[in-house]
């Protein structure tokens, strides 16, 4: 495989990366300036609404235990099992965070943003696209499995581009993607939280009569989607930030020919996130330019790092 040399990578060893980490901008750094911002937020907003403070107390628990974990884990960096612990924290905490903001963006935050997401894609000329064509597409249960499997792939696509590029990888490529997915889920996260929204298939319920008709691929996704709290999170879209920034990760930092490979689908699950009615266009569009940003901004603070 053809690994991209840029000036962002050391010439020495895994274990000169890891005694030089401290000049680095650490993801663990990132998670944890977006769960304090979460953290407090909700803690002003329970106030202000007179909201119970329990959502305050577990974002601040979150908080704390995640910080001592992550200093913890930098303590032990030099022992070689630390890398995949880091992985395992970072996923664990991803995880946790989507389900969580399911229920405090709509509780704790007094405006929904669907209209005003919807009144943009109209303006941009999208808005039969969520009335009509979507739903006409979705007559067809063939149309309606494609997208449902393309949409579900997401999860396996992040999954083996997280592995390929943390624990295979070199540690200066590892600290790179992760900073890169890390920056890109901090905006997410807090698009979620200020930008509530649960997407054309809550908000047009009464608007458009036509119901999806899918199988197999398609109860599994709505399934997954009801256990994680409901459609919910539509601004940005993640699923369209996350797959693209794997697909440009390849290009300037890993396979190219693997990227190549990944476009299509990236194509496709950008797709799936509209007709499917779980995202609005901006969402797409937000999410394309978060992951644009988040490695952008991820290559110059680990540039600066290096010059340090």
């Amino acid at each position: 495989m053809h690994m991209k040399d840029t000036p962002y990578e050391y010439s020495g060893n895994d274990g000169a990366m890891r005694r030089s980490q401290g000049r680095y901008l650490m993801p663990e750094a990132v998670f944890a300036a977006t769960l304090f911002a979460i953290a407090a937020y909700i803690g002003i907003s329970s106030l202000y609404l007179g909201n119970p403070l329990q959502a305050f107390y577990q974002q601040a628990l979150v908080l704390v235990l995640f910080s001592m974990t992550a200093f913890f884990s930098r303590a032990l960096r030099h022992h070689s099992w630390i890398k995949t612990a880091r992985c395992m924290l970072m996923l664990g905490l991803i995880s946790f965070m989507y389900s969580a903001l399911a229920t405090l963006a709509f509780d704790y935050v007094p405006w929904r943003s669907d209209a005003s997401l919807l009144a943009i894609d109209t303006a941009l000329g999208f808005g039969e696209l969520h009335t009509v064509l979507a739903p006409t597409l979705t007559q067809s249960v063939w149309v309606t499995e494609l997208l449902s499997l393309s949409y579900a792939a997401f999860i396996p696509y992040f999954l083996i581009s997280f592995y390929i590029h943390t624990i295979t990888a070199k540690a200066n490529t590892t600290q790179l993607f992760l900073n890169s997915v890390a920056i890109m889920y901090a905006f997410g996260f807090l698009g979620y939280l200020f930008v509530p929204a649960y997407g054309p298939v809550v908000h047009l319920a009464d608007q458009v009569n036509l119901p999806i008709i899918g199988g197999y691929f398609h109860d599994v996704v709505t399934q997954s989607i009801d256990r994680a709290g409901g459609p919910h999170g539509a601004f940005p879209s993640i699923h369209m930030a996350g797959a693209l920034l794997f697909c440009l990760f390849d290009f300037r930092h890993g396979d190219r020919s693997r990227a190549w490979v990944y476009m299509p689908l990236v194509v496709l699950i950008a797709l799936a996130t509209v007709v499917l009615r779980y995202h609005y266009v901006v969402d797409l569009m937000a999410g394309a330019m978060i992951a644009t940003a988040a490695i952008f901004i991820a290559e110059r603070w680990n540039k600066k790092g290096a010059a340090a």
